[in-house]
């Protein structure tokens, strides 16, 4: 409880010191929810910002950020008491007469879901990226009680926004906090497909759009572990509703703030660029088309847009460029000669044209093995026709199809990553665009398709239901009380054991050399990734003979080498030859999947 108590002083202190904000540049919203949602998204931001300049100053200490928190509430004290009195008022007011059957049951599974997804949140983490490097990196900076660049990784420089909000939880309490501030990017995702299926189309729309967010499988799934593609998308759509509030009113104000949550994008994610230029095309062309009709507009619009958006995102690219002279390290090494030769993967195993870009739901859908197992469900395929039954009477449909559509050929054609989580950012606003279709036809004449349509969807998100019982299975027990942390770890995370043996048996001292594994967080010890060392420290030469390759290890301080036995057959002869000439096997554990062995390396 006392996680979730943090957590949520976290998300309260955040709104407030949101709404303070919008307030301060004299910003008004339609509706407390609008309100809510913007507010919230711009505070947690801001916080992230605060961090990493504590970070960087070399002051990441607990009592620091503790202090940060309780002036920040002392800040904004009357915004704090508003929202409390307003969620009281509002939840007062609910009443369950007022919805429909279908509405009823909707809201139920939402509720039920959360429910779920929290649980799997409560849950100590897993999974390859967090465990890799986001959670492991931010581990570093808090017992540093800095934020900088860490040798021999290409991930470090990256913009990292999301992990300093990551790093504030890690540091005030523990790793289940940063859990918990992701599961509150998954709340607010579904809540802003609420208020925007609401306000600009109905009430129903908003349900319906808030329930297909919640249920849909990748979604809930990657809320429970600590990455960063659901804040991305929250934001990217955010981006794109204040673009269309600019579109609909002329009000320079929320361009903008659409610069300001754009360059909150850019901050988080390199990917973020697709959903920029995507928003910016969409934007621009629909200025244009309304010029035609006589409406006038100005270029300052657009130049202004971008150039917030690079304000607010600059220092994550300047500080890489400074310190290693690429702002997109380790990409395009071609263009900034520093880097790695690290192609984008093309890992949805179909040949780049036409028919393979038009075939994606169906690709998606039936295939998810292909995009990073992660399971999108089968809403999207079974009611994408219906995006086209709304698309001429709501402008903000009109204006989603567009941005999807650029987002889709830019992925497609350019990076063809296989991670369902590269392509959040059209879920939601697609969510929206379904939502309205199946809210056409409900209102329709067409009572035979009308009743079709009612089974299929409940029946789709009864199977997303199960699909999340079924992810949180394994997790009730730990969080229940009812099985060890030890014990889950070492049940469900094959890098906890090996990692639990280095922390009890080897020097404080030691530094690892990590081959064929990348999950590092459990390594209480200082860790070295070979892949990132190969590149960054031995260049990519698989030349280099063993006593040239001891003498680097002896120069960065490395004292032994964790492997994976079967992995180790694909790296470069130069390991082999080290590990057969220079190392003594210390341990080996076949706990897991994985046979790693431990070598203390012979100087």
């Amino acid at each position: 409880m006392i996680d979730i108590s943090i957590s949520l002083l976290i998300l309260l202190m955040a709104t407030a010191l949101g709404i303070k904000l919008f307030s301060l540049f004299k910003t008004d919203f339609d509706s407390p929810l609008e309100q809510f949602v913007f507010s919230s998204a711009l505070g947690l931001a801001s916080l992230g910002y605060m961090v990493f300049v504590i970070g960087s100053l070399g002051c990441l200490y607990r009592i620091v950020l503790i202090a940060l928190i309780v002036v920040s509430c002392l800040f904004c004290i009357k915004e704090i008491i508003s929202i409390c009195s307003a969620f009281f008022r509002h939840i007062k007011s609910v009443r369950l007469r007022d919805y429909t059957l279908l509405e009823k049951f909707l809201i139920l599974s939402i509720i039920f879901v959360s429910i779920l997804t929290l649980i799997g949140s409560l849950a100590p983490p897993i999974g390859n990226d967090s465990l890799a490097y986001r959670l492991a990196h931010i581990n570093i900076f808090t017992k540093n009680h800095a934020v900088g660049y860490i040798p021999y990784t290409r991930e470090s420089l990256w913009p990292y926004l999301i992990e300093m909000l990551y790093t504030l939880g890690l540091s005030i309490k523990g790793e289940i906090v940063v859990k918990l501030l992701a599961y509150i990017f998954y709340m607010l995702s579904g809540i802003a497909s609420y208020y925007v299926g609401k306000t600009f189309v109905c009430k129903q729309v908003g349900i319906l759009s808030c329930a297909i967010c919640f249920l849909t499988p990748a979604i809930f799934t990657q809320a429970t572990y600590t990455y960063i593609d659901i804040p991305m998308a929250l934001y990217a759509f955010l981006a794109l509703i204040m673009l269309f509030k600019y579109l609909d009113s002329q009000e320079f104000k929320w361009i903008v703030w659409a610069g300001v949550f754009s360059g909150f994008l850019m901050s988080i994610k390199y990917l973020g660029i697709f959903s920029l230029i995507s928003s910016f095309i969409v934007f621009v062309f629909y200025m244009l088309g309304t010029i035609k009709r006589g409406r006038h507009w100005t270029i300052k619009a657009p130049v202004i847009f971008v150039a917030i958006t690079i304000l607010i995102s600059c220092m994550w690219y300047l500080r890489s460029y400074i310190l290693l002279g690429n702002p997109m390290y380790p990409f395009f090494r071609d263009i900034f000669g520093s880097g790695w030769p690290t192609p984008m993967s093309d890992t949805i195993g179909s040949q780049v044209n036409i028919v393979g870009f038009f075939s994606l739901p169906w690709t998606m859908t039936m295939f998810p093995e292909k995009f990073g197992g992660e399971n999108l469900g089968p809403v999207y395929l079974l009611f994408l026709p219906l995006v086209f039954f709304g698309f001429s009477k709501y402008r903000f449909v009109r204006l989603s199809l567009p941005y999807i559509i650029i987002y889709m050929v830019l992925w497609y054609y350019i990076v063809r990553m296989g991670g369902m989580r590269y392509l959040f950012p059209v879920l939601l606003p697609l969510g929206i665009m379904i939502a309205t279709g199946i809210y056409r036809v409900l209102i329709s004449d067409y009572r035979l398709f009308r009743g079709y349509i009612i089974t299929v969807f409940t029946t789709v998100i009864l199977f997303n239901l199960l699909l999340s019982a079924y992810h949180t299975r394994s997790k009730v027990r730990v969080v229940a009380g009812l099985e060890s942390k030890d014990s889950y770890l070492s049940r469900v995370e094959r890098s906890y054991s090996i990692g639990k043996y280095i922390d009890e048996n080897l020097p404080k001292d030691s530094n690892i050399l990590m081959v064929g594994e990348i999950r590092s967080y459990y390594l209480q010890r200082p860790f070295i990734h070979f892949r990132n060392y190969f590149y960054k420290k031995l260049k990519g030469r698989e030349d280099i003979r063993s006593e040239e390759f001891r003498s680097a290890l002896k120069e960065d301080g490395v004292s032994h080498i964790l492997t994976i036995k079967d992995k180790l057959l694909s790296r470069p002869q130069f390991l082999s030859h080290l590990i057969n000439k220079y190392t003594d096997l210390i341990h080996e554990d076949l706990s897991s999947s994985f046979h790693y062995q431990l070598y203390n390396i012979r100087y």
